[in-house]
């Protein structure tokens, strides 16, 4: 007897199935057929019957809005759905339901307007593309216009906009999304959200990494973190958070919540590049990052990005928080406001890099108007400017820090603060232990009431300056160009430095040390020349008051 040979190789049955198409020619939600007709959801029936992969299209020249009558348009097969774009074909739910609910099959959205809903407008459990759709109008309880709950899928949503959408509980009102797989925003507006929870506009926690590109997150208001994005990229495989060619701007976070356009928290790497971070606001005095809140365990890089007019409590403009590296380069950080920090603000272990960066203009009520920053790891700030900025303590920049600190190639100018005792108009150095070198053009800075003009140090490290320029600074107290601390150390090498023509309204025009202070300071006082003291009538404490050897 002869036997049919059997093999392991069984083709799989979705391969069988021949693609089909489906063309809708009727507007209206009717599951009564009529020959020749056909309505979406009659067509979405018939594609989930079929099963395989299938297409929906809508016949030429049919537009209109669908009112759907009965509810939810649930998707439970491989398909795609291809409008026509141009607002033509508007599903309107009512205000009685979401629009489609899609299992864990792989969905494609073309070419739609959703609007008008309760529950979220798209919510999916498998891989999810929204390519040219608008989606509007949605109260929903955890995210309202889209909402991706899957495994593995990835979401993406493109050349789409998601506007004008609430939620009543757990946040995300535009888009929700928590998956393993990735979420990818790619030339899209997500903007007008509402949310009682956190991220506005996007609410994503996704392993397999976040990318926006090319967007806009715009005026989105949250009760909670994260005004435009709440981000939580938690990944153990290092995937990557990246940021590109996008505007954040007009968001709010809530009454005493961070990161009023972004709340960030990544254990993989941080791309932001080509980004502006514009007028968002993080809420109350105990807030942290108004612009941005960067708080992962991922190395961080900041490029050639624009943070303006954001406030908070604590770093207007960029919160850090990291315990990795944070590289900020080539960026423009200007009109921001806080308490501490009105550029840049932050505290953790991270090593901070600041290169070919612009600080300017921003205000801090309280300490560092440009930069606040406390750290346990090394700061290097170099090829920067950092101008024009006020604070009532380190009107430039106030660094308190157990790290090195080096700042090569800066420009220190016209920054003012106005502490009647710890004022430091450019700079203030508060440290414990670090040693800080400093290589810099300290120039036409105001203390205001207080002492250091140019630089307040503060420390009980060592402050080694080799290089730049101090000049044209103002101080109402001690040290018109300088203030050193009782307890802290400096080595000034006078040769290379400049100090001249600075004023102070009290002791020690270019230096001031205070008498009988255990800190040791070096200096060479014959090129310290040219400065005014106001403060008695000898003609040494014009250029230097104090101890030293």
């Amino acid at each position: 007897m002869k036997c049919n040979r059997i093999t392991n190789s069984i083709e799989p049955l979705e391969a069988r199935i021949a693609p089909a198409v489906f063309v809708v020619n009727l507007l209206g939600d009717t599951s009564t057929v009529t020959t020749g007709k056909m309505t979406l959801r009659q067509a979405i029936t018939a594609a989930n019957t079929k099963g395989g992969s299938n297409t929906i299209v809508f016949a030429p020249g049919l537009h209109g809005v669908i009112d759907l009558v009965s509810g939810v348009l649930n998707i439970d097969s491989k398909l795609t759905i291809d409008g026509p774009g141009g607002n033509k074909i508007i599903i309107d739910a009512q205000s009685n339901s979401g629009v489609f609910s899609i299992m864990s099959e792989a969905v494609t959205l073309n070419g739609l307007t959703v609007v008008d809903g309760i529950g979220s407008g798209i919510e999916s459990q498998g891989p999810l593309t929204i390519d040219n759709c608008l989606i509007s109008g949605f109260r929903g309880f955890n995210g309202g216009g889209v909402t991706e709950n899957s495994g593995t899928g990835t979401l993406i949503l493109k050349d789409s906009v998601v506007s004008g959408n609430s939620d009543s509980t757990g946040g995300g009102s535009g888009v929700y999304a928590r998956t393993n797989g990735g979420v990818q925003i790619i030339d899209s507006k997500i903007i007008g959200n509402y949310a009682k929870g956190g991220g506005a506009g996007l609410n994503v926690v996704a392993s397999g990494g976040i990318t926006i590109s090319g967007s806009v997150i715009s005026g989105n208001i949250s009760t909670s973190l994260g005004g435009g994005a709440y981000l939580n990229n938690d990944t153990t495989t290092g995937a990557k958070v990246a940021i590109s060619n996008s505007l954040v701007s007009g968001n709010s976070a809530g009454a005493s919540d961070d990161g009023g356009g972004i709340f960030l928290a990544s254990s993989g790497p941080v791309s932001i590049k080509g980004t502006s971070f514009a007028d968002n606001a993080a809420g109350g005095s105990g807030s942290e990052g108004g612009g941005l809140w960067e708080g992962g365990t991922g190395a961080a890089v900041i490029a050639g990005s624009r943070f303006s007019g954001n406030s908070a409590g604590l770093a207007g403009g960029m919160w850090l928080g990291s315990s990795n590296n944070v590289t900020i380069q080539a960026c423009s950080i200007f009109n921001n406001r806080a308490i501490n920090g009105g550029g840049i603000g932050g505290s953790g272990s991270f090593n901070l890099t600041v290169a070919g960066t612009t600080v300017s203009g921003n205000y801090a009520s309280d300490l560092g108007g440009g930069i606040g920053l406390t750290a346990t790891g090394v700061t290097r700030i170099t090829g920067s400017i950092i101008s024009d900025n006020v604070a009532y303590s380190g009107g430039g920049a106030y660094l308190i820090t157990s790290g090195g600190i080096t700042i090569q190639s800066t420009h220190v100018l016209g920054n003012s603060a106005s502490d009647t005792n710890v004022a430091g108009g450019g700079l203030v150095f508060d440290s414990t232990s670090a040693v800080i070198s400093l290589i810099a053009d300290i120039v036409a800075n105001n203390s205001g009431n207080g002492n250091g003009g140019g630089m307040f140090i503060g420390s009980t490290g060592t402050v080694t300056i080799t290089g730049g320029s101090i000049a044209g600074n103002v101080a109402a107290g001690q040290g018109g160009g300088v203030f050193i601390g009782g307890t802290a150390s400096a080595v000034i090498n006078a040769p290379g430095v400049h100090i001249t023509g600075n004023v102070a309204g009290s002791y020690g025009g270019g230096v001031a040390h205070v008498n009988g202070g255990t800190g040791a300071v070096v200096l060479n006082p014959s090129t310290i020349t040219g400065n005014v003291a106001a403060g008695g009538p000898f003609a040494t404490y014009e250029n230097t008051y104090g101890a030293f050897n």
